[in-house]
């Protein structure tokens, strides 16, 4: 089973390299590290291997999420109306919030540097704060919200429409809403 395993994280790291342009990088100070890949991965493996096969069969489970670190994968019941809420702190002002989305189902990660400070290498434009990622896999919304911060704002404005991704990215000076690869009516709001 580990080697299965080490084989999937292996083989999702060379395609996240490729997709991301290399923005998404496996290797940290020179040795394969792919922390960033692997803790949305094992989320989303529980998530969908264990905890939604048992819970969402009980009538009176109505929804199920799994938060680590503050990335979230969740779902809820087809027959429900219930949807979660999820906020995404102001990275300026972490008792604030720049954005909060309700949905029924998928995954959210947020990339930052306000409580991790500065750990992603290779970091040469630092136009971003935070970027953060919505989508139906947490292990690609980490991907992504990774890659975002390795790229920068102009270069992730590209990757973002190329790849038809949603979320929103905060610069120092604003927020930057986008859904499916355009930026959303507002592009940029001061914070």
């Amino acid at each position: 089973m580990q080697n299965k395993s080490f084989r999937t994280v292996f083989e999702l790291a060379e395609m996240a390299a490729k997709l991301t342009t290399g923005f998404f990088d496996p290797y940290y100070a020179a040795k394969y590290d792919p922390t960033g890949l692997v803790k949305g991965w094992s989320i989303e493996e529980i998530f969908n291997k264990l905890l939604v096969p048992f819970l969402l069969q009980h009538s009176q489970v109505v929804g199920i999420s799994l938060n680590g670190g503050g990335d979230l994968q969740f779902r809820t019941r087809a027959d429900s109306a219930f949807y979660w809420e999820v906020g995404i702190e102001n990275p300026n002002n972490l008792q604030k919030l720049s954005a909060v989305y309700q949905m029924k189902d998928g995954a959210i990660a947020t990339s930052g540097f306000s409580k991790r400070g500065q750990h992603i290498a290779n970091l040469t434009d630092h136009s971003l704060l935070q970027a953060t990622i919505i989508t139906d896999s947490l292990t690609w919304a980490d991907i992504w919200a990774t890659a975002a911060l390795t790229a920068g704002r102009q270069n992730f404005l590209e990757l973002l429409k190329t790849n038809q991704l949603s979320g929103v990215l905060i610069t120092p000076t604003s927020t930057i809403p986008f859904s499916k690869g355009r930026l959303a009516d507002a592009a940029e709001n001061s914070i």
